[in-house]
């Protein structure tokens, strides 16, 4: 068997993986298949590891997670969260306790069943793992085992947002893991999922092979065999589609191609507001940027349409946001006007006013597109202001030592990929006090008012009262700017015509939603 080498990815993430969606709301997708063809998906990067739990890597969770693994609720086609391996469930109304009943009859690829101590084994492995699931646990105390198909989730922070958080927590499977120790998810054979396709084959930096789990217990996948390969090149890719030479390309289309790709009948494409918060993060613990003055400086010296533009090339390719959040995230209250319009002059004359005048400042950023030209872009406006500034490229992991983990810098070109749509988790991840540092709260923010808002809304049951929670939050950060909110822009996933996808779920990135359309 082919062994996994570690691949170094351009990526920070908060949190990741979104579920995909529930048969329970959407039509059924596992139609006898028309054809064995083989469906070939390209994908920028393979992944890591098998090992859900102990990676941050994006190739995991498009490449590996929703293929071979399940998570206990899911999103519906109407962005909605459904029951998926839970049968049942009942939350108290403080949202501290929630006793869940599980589907019974869900098979591991062994053909063992999967039981509620795989759930506690999960939770309890991913609080102390490596990677971002680690963060979606991180209110929850404990799992208390009833029996098999029962068991209570108890928190340690009640949070009302808990079902959204278990739309990403991939089940394990507790004897195989353990079995396999520090070795699960090198290899072929030392993975074991019970989602609806079993990895038949395996080549570090070229390709994995899938083939259809028959006792998956959302029936059989329509698509048989699935073969996933590398273009890391978006451009080759989108020549690869337009040739037959891949069938699904799992990652968005470069918007010079998005034209082309709406215009080829031979080719269907679907976009959605993709989960990629693009900011500009200060570091508000110390430094020029510790004084909101200056903050509300840089604000009131950018055009953020302008930053949009340089970034997806058309301001119909994204959407201004004016916090943390996605535009269509539960509880969003929206921001009725962002209050820092451009304004030059004023924005010059608060730098003088914090007697920053002609200061030097360092921007750093990731060493790829399109932050090196949001960087530029941002050094222009700064220089019109009355700052002078130096623009520092840093590869990954020098980028997420000082930026992410190190708070070593002063202010920086910066993007999150948050995997739910609550509002808890950009703002509790980007703002809360006790998530400083590489949890999310890169810029160390600190505001005892802005800790309670985030607590209160975690436990408000009342759906207008918590949006009403947010919205002094939101308020809250409007005035005191520990970034400066640029954009999310708009995904896509373009794929043949001889494809058929469950409508709006091509932004889940489950193989098995898709079908053979003749």
């Amino acid at each position: 068997m082919k062994r996994v080498i570690a691949l170094s990815l351009v990526a920070i993430f908060v949190f990741v993986c979104i579920s995909g969606c529930s048969p329970q709301k959407t039509p059924a997708a596992t139609e006898p298949a028309k054809t064995d063809r083989q469906m070939v998906v390209a994908i920028p990067g393979l992944p890591d590891t098998g090992d859900c739990q102990n990676t941050s890597s994006l190739y995991v969770r498009l490449g590996m997670n929703h293929q071979v693994y399940d998570t206990l609720m899911a999103k519906d086609s109407d962005g909605k969260i459904v029951n998926n391996m839970v049968e049942s469930y009942e939350m108290t109304p403080d949202a501290s306790l929630c006793t869940v009943k599980l589907v019974k009859g869900i098979k591991w690829w062994d053909g063992t069943e999967l039981t509620s101590e795989d759930v506690k084994f999960t939770i309890e492995r991913a609080k102390t793992a490596k990677g971002s699931q680690k963060s979606a646990c991180a209110d929850i105390d404990r799992i208390e085992v009833i029996d098999d198909y029962n068991f209570k989730i108890v928190m340690a922070t009640p949070n009302v947002a808990l079902m959204e958080y278990l739309t990403y927590i991939f089940i394990m499977n507790r004897d195989f893991v353990t079995k396999c120790g520090d070795k699960y998810g090198t290899s072929v054979d030392t993975i074991m999922g019970s989602g609806p396709y079993v990895i038949k084959e395996w080549e570090f930096g070229d390709h994995i092979v899938y083939e259809a789990f028959k006792d998956y217990f959302k029936g059989e996948p329509s698509v048989k065999s699935v073969l996933l390969k590398v273009i890391s090149d978006s451009n080759a890719a989108v020549i690869a589609l337009q040739t037959g030479e891949i069938d699904l390309y799992m990652n968005d289309v470069p918007n010079i191609s998005l034209a082309t790709i709406a215009g080829d009948n031979k080719l269907a494409l679907d976009s959605f507001s993709s989960l990629r918060y693009n900011y500009i993060l200060f570091n508000s613990e110390s430094g020029t940027f510790a004084d909101v003055i200056m903050r509300q400086a840089v604000a009131y010296g950018i055009n953020r349409e302008d930053m949009l533009i340089i970034a997806c090339e058309d301001v119909n390719n994204g959407f201004i946001i004016n916090s943390p959040a996605g535009p269509d995230f539960n509880a969003n209250p929206g921001y009725e006007s962002w209050p820092y319009g451009q304004d030059i002059e004023k924005a010059a004359k608060l730098v003088k006013e914090a007697g920053c005048e002609g200061k030097k400042v360092v921007i750093k950023t990731l060493s790829v597109e399109p932050y090196i030209k949001l960087a530029t872009k941002l050094q222009d406006s700064l220089s019109k202001i009355g700052l002078t500034t130096e623009i520092v490229q840093l590869e990954n992991s020098a980028y997420i030592n000082d930026v992410c983990g190190n708070t070593d810098f002063e202010i920086a070109i910066c993007f999150n990929s948050f995997s739910g749509k609550d509002m808890d988790i950009p703002m509790n991840a980007q703002l809360h006090s006790s998530k400083a540092g590489m949890s999310g709260n890169y810029g160390k923010y600190s505001n005892a008012t802005m800790d309670d808002l985030i607590l209160k809304a975690k436990v408000e049951t009342d759906p207008a009262k918590r949006t009403e929670i947010y919205k002094q939050a939101v308020d809250l950060f409007g005035r005191e700017l520990p970034s400066i909110p640029l954009y999310y822009a708009k995904s896509t996933r373009a794929y043949s015509a001889d494809l058929k996808v469950v409508k709006n779920c091509a932004q889940y990135d489950k193989i098995y939603y898709y079908s053979w359309a003749k």
